[in-house]
């Protein structure tokens, strides 16, 4: 096997991880009004902490 297979593999696992990473992001957005029994600190909190971490993977570039 070659480098550039090698890195061509490496390349579509983490794209498919940063996906992966998104779509969690996506999800964990939708529950923010399903989080009962949480301060409203805590859970005003979640959707700046997962617009940062959209942020960042947008920042991941192949």
């Amino acid at each position: 096997m070659n480098a550039d297979t090698v890195n061509d593999k490496k390349i579509k696992y983490v794209e498919k991880f940063k996906n992966q990473l998104i779509e969690g992001i996506a999800y964990y957005s939708r529950l923010k009004n399903e989080l009962k029994g949480f301060s409203d600190q805590i859970v005003e909190c979640i959707p700046e902490q997962l617009k940062s971490a959209e942020r960042e993977l947008a920042e991941i570039k192949f």
